[in-house]
């Protein structure tokens, strides 16, 4: 079935907010600088994980604490993560995502207007924005790399930077891009033990050099400075990192609840070939 221009241009827009929400929209607008969060809001998600993982010691150094994180995401086996960013054209988001599968397993909802949805699966997207349909009775697009045509090259585009914008989401929310981030950059003094929302945390704060980030929307941002909220059990309860003019904040719950990542219903997905 071939899909027309216009409803996968409607469809665009909405999907492609997902990295600007995640990077809290890079802009050169002169966005005051947020200060570095110290707690938790009253309405944070953070809090006792349903998964219970026995306490770890957690190092004081970046590469070896990112390992002993992404050990204890993997065992607990799903999370919930919410995401605020603050900058031009931001927005929030929320998504749950399976961290015991060998592809990447998610649904993701970015709250618009209009709201967009995306389901990533087996290696493929799904995407859909609320009002728009691609054909009559299907507002699912269906989406990988393999399927995206040569022509005509402005279909092309817009179908590589949906799957683009995805794909980058996916990295934040599996926390793989703060972990990164904290990876490959270097601790400003030394961690702290708090209380973020009636939950033991160490608080960790950084700074990274973008130039170092494989992501490609950190390009040319200078440094990144940031802050990771560790459980005693090693699980990740808040991220926050801040760039020049923007900034976001993803708080993760629920780590260890159920989560059933499936498909949409077929008969409301256009293909693209």
């Amino acid at each position: 079935m071939s899909i027309p221009a216009r409803p996968l241009r409607n469809l665009l827009p909405a999907s492609l907010l997902v990295p600007a929400l995640l990077l809290g929209g890079c802009s050169s607008g002169g966005v005051e600088e947020p200060a570095t969060p110290t707690s938790a809001p009253a309405s944070s998600p953070a809090g006792d994980p349903a998964v219970q993982l026995p306490s770890v010691e957690l190092p004081d150094s970046a590469g070896p604490l990112v390992d002993t994180i992404s050990g204890r995401v993997k065992e607990a086996g799903s999370v919930h993560a919410e995401i605020t960013a603050k900058g031009e054209g931001a927005e929030k988001g929320s998504g749950d995502l399976r961290t015991d599968t060998e592809s990447p397993a998610l649904r993701l909802t970015i709250s618009g207007p209009p709201p967009t949805e995306a389901v990533v699966l087996d290696g493929v997207v799904y995407a859909r924005t609320e009002g728009e349909e691609i054909e009559p009775g299907k507002p699912w697009a269906k989406l990988s790399r393999d399927d995206i045509p040569a022509e005509p090259v402005e279909v092309k585009q817009m179908l590589t930077a949906l799957l683009d914008g995805v794909e980058s989401s996916l990295r934040e929310l599996s926390v793989d891009t703060g972990l990164d981030i904290v990876r490959k950059g270097r601790l400003k003094g030394d961690p702290a033990e708090e209380n973020l929302d009636g939950t033991q945390v160490r608080r960790y704060e950084g700074e990274t050099d973008a130039a170092k980030l494989t992501e490609q929307k950190f390009k040319g941002s200078g440094a990144v400075g940031w802050t990771l909220w560790v459980g005693t059990d090693g699980l990740p309860r808040r991220f926050y990192a801040v760039l020049k003019d923007s900034s976001f904040t993803v708080d993760y719950s629920r780590w260890g609840v159920p989560v059933t990542i499936e498909a949409p219903p077929a008969n409301q997905v256009s293909t693209i070939s």
